[in-house]
């Protein structure tokens, strides 16, 4: 079993390696092809949908441009690396550079993922904390933002690019960069960002508390707080979201590089990882319609207008088509 994805040796060459006897379990790989179309399909619909409504009705914030963000993220990493995986396409065999690309542009999406919620936890955080100072939040410091998390994913995934060597004709890990690169993933796309969102809203549930009294005597501040708790759950779904699905991945990578004796775990993890991780993208948009009523609302608009134009197709090519019918008999009665 090849891996496509993340930088990953040959789970075969390990096994081999460790001394344990291997062999490709042939119903559970074409078991998780299956389920990666499935999850590619939806992914796909799910999040083109959540763009789509976003370019119909327009970005209201900074945390709708985000979202959009995170959604296109999803659909890139999908449509290129979905097919990849179920065609089994080796980058160990391939070029060096295709290897390379491979892997960076991998991580390079998924660092766009992780800043993006990263961004939005910030945006919530300061929707709670500092909410004049939100409000006025302009396109410039919006552009800003954004350029920063281009910048920053650049800067997370680069290490990646050093990881394979030519040996051999095959593309072979460095194991010193391979280390690097394993514990700066680690800490910069999955620890920091997760200590970060979780000291920002331990510090939204403190000022929602301190102020809790002071916005219940108001109807419009009380409006004003549900809205921005619907966000800030939409927010907290695709952060708890984001921890489960890629907890296996890192688990894994620290097993390869700290070479812990866990051929039950290995196994289990070599298979379903990828899966678990790319489920993630489905999981994403499933937080935001569950949680966030507007995009609900934008969702029946649009299946409402859609419905409504078929309506007025169809009636259209009735009455056209009976017009054609009194026509003619009108012509062969004279």
């Amino acid at each position: 079993m090849d891996h496509t994805t993340m930088f990953l040796p040959n789970f075969t060459d390990i096994a081999t390696t460790v001394g344990y006897d291997y062999e490709e379990p042939m119903g559970l790989l074409l078991a998780l092809k299956i389920i990666l179309c499935l999850i590619f399909l939806v992914g796909v619909f799910s999040n083109g949908s959540i763009v789509s409504l976003m370019v119909i009705y327009g970005f209201h914030n900074v945390s709708d441009v985000f979202i959009g963000i995170l959604c296109t993220a999803n659909i890139l990493f999908l449509v290129i690396f979905t097919p990849l995986e179920i065609s089994e396409f080796n980058p160990h065999s391939s070029s060096l550079f295709i290897c390379r690309l491979v892997n960076t542009v991998n991580v390079y999406f998924c660092a766009v993922s992780v800043l993006s919620l990263v961004v939005l936890s910030y945006e919530r955080c300061s929707a709670v904390i500092r909410p004049m100072s939100s409000r006025s939040s302009s396109r410039k410091s919006t552009a800003v933002k954004i350029i920063l998390v281009i910048l920053l994913a650049g800067v997370f995934s680069a290490p990646f690019w050093f990881v394979y060597q030519r040996v051999d004709n095959r593309n072979t890990p460095d194991q010193t960069f391979f280390e690097f690169a394993v514990y700066s993933t680690t800490v910069t796309m999955y620890v920091c960002p997760l200590i970060l969102i979780a000291a920002m809203y331990t510090c939204m549930a403190a000022t929602l508390m301190h102020t809790a009294a002071g916005l219940q005597e108001s109807t419009q501040n009380r409006h004003v707080q549900s809205r921005r708790n619907r966000v800030s759950w939409i927010v907290i779904g695709l952060v708890i979201s984001f921890a489960i699905c890629w907890f296996p991945f890192y688990l894994y990578l620290m097993i390869i590089v700290t070479g812990a004796d866990l051929p039950r775990l290995m196994y289990f993890l070599a298979y379903f990882r990828q899966t678990i991780y790319t489920l993630n993208t489905c999981s994403d948009p499933l937080s935001i319609y569950l949680l966030g009523s507007r995009f609900r609302q934008n969702l029946q608009k649009a299946l409402c207008r859609k419905k409504k134009k078929q309506e007025n197709l169809t009636l259209f090519q009735s009455f056209s088509s009976k017009q054609t019918v009194t026509g003619k008999s009108t012509s062969l009665s004279v």
